[in-house]
């Protein structure tokens, strides 16, 4: 169903402005007209510049006034999350750190996803076609001017002809030499870093905890191998891993497996939710991988595929919830 005329928060300037985006269908994070989706635990957002993604109502209600200015650098992340294929969650414990990683991002990371993004959208003496408006956060720049101060220092640098009157970039020869010798160097600290499977804040918590009846080393272990499997695009060994961290904690929920906490447990609805999706979908993905035998084809996993990320983060949170 559609968002009707729902506050989320106290009447701040802020709130005020979001209770505005819902009833004109604006994105929270750009303001852009966008389709709303009113969702039990918050909001699922489908823009033309953010990508689809979903922003639970504690993000908004713990928001502070003078934080609007990291909104432009979540929708860097969730576009290109989004265009990957990831379902993408924004919630309280969450968007501040994605925010701050997409701040600082290196300048020479987005000159060389705008070299490469025009190199795919063109040939060698063809121009390529940029939208100010729905572009620059593919390039992680915060917004137009950003944008286009990026296409002005390729023209200074001789990497291309400065065409930001109507947006198109033709990239010259030194642009082409260097795209072909040298791979696009990974961001340290960007996508990647910001796109755990695991949250490290979550990995913290369960730390922290102390329990006479449980020994948390081994859920941690698989917590962070999950992160190191999923970073290296290791998608078997993930589900193989999700599967073992849900054979792993029901003790800690009072049950004898999983099919029982999902079932049995006594928590909210969409806790069970979640539990029920990581029971039925990301288990028989599992083990269609972990038992399949040889054949004359094979189908390998990719990263949408085995990306339970926001189902997992809900189970660790209801262990350390209960625990702490």
């Amino acid at each position: 169903m559609y968002i009707g005329d729902t506050g989320v928060m106290g009447k701040s300037d802020m709130a005020v402005s979001f209770e505005d985006n819902i009833k004109k269908q604006k994105c929270f994070l750009c303001e852009r007209s966008a389709m709303l989706l009113f969702v039990d635990d918050g909001y699922r957002v489908q823009c033309e510049n953010c990508g689809s993604f979903h922003l639970s109502r504690t993000m908004l209600a713990t928001m502070k006034d003078n934080e609007l200015e990291l909104l432009p650098y979540l929708s860097i992340y969730t576009r290109q999350a989004s265009d990957r294929g990831e379902n993408v969650l924004l919630n309280s414990e969450n968007w501040r750190k994605i925010a701050l990683a997409c701040k600082e991002i290196p300048f020479p990371v987005k000159v060389h996803k705008l070299l490469k993004l025009a190199a795919e959208r063109s040939q060698p003496g063809h121009p390529a076609e940029f939208d100010p408006d729905s572009d620059p956060p593919l390039v992680d720049a915060a917004d137009r001017r950003e944008f286009q101060f990026l296409f002005r220092h390729l023209q200074e640098n001789n990497y291309a002809e400065d065409n930001s009157h109507d947006w198109t970039i033709t990239l010259k020869g030194k642009a082409w030499e260097e795209l072909q010798a040298v791979k696009t160097p990974e961001p340290v600290n960007t996508q990647r870093s910001s796109g755990f499977y695991v949250d490290p804040s979550r990995i913290e918590d369960l730390k922290s905890l102390k329990h006479p009846s449980f020994d948390f080393s081994k859920l941690i272990r698989m917590c962070d191998e999950l992160n190191t499997c999923y970073a290296e695009e290791c998608y078997l060994a993930v589900a193989m891993l999700v599967r073992s961290v849900l054979d792993h904690v029901p003790p800690i929920f009072g049950c004898k497996n999983f099919v029982e906490v999902a079932n049995n447990y006594a928590g909210a609805k969409s806790f069970k939710d979640s539990m029920k999706n990581l029971e039925s979908s990301s288990r028989k993905i599992a083990d269609s991988h972990l038992h399949g035998q040889i054949r004359k084809s094979e189908s390998l996993p990719n990263r949408t595929q085995v990306n339970f990320a926001n189902d997992m983060d809900v189970l660790l949170a209801e262990i350390v919830r209960t625990l702490k």
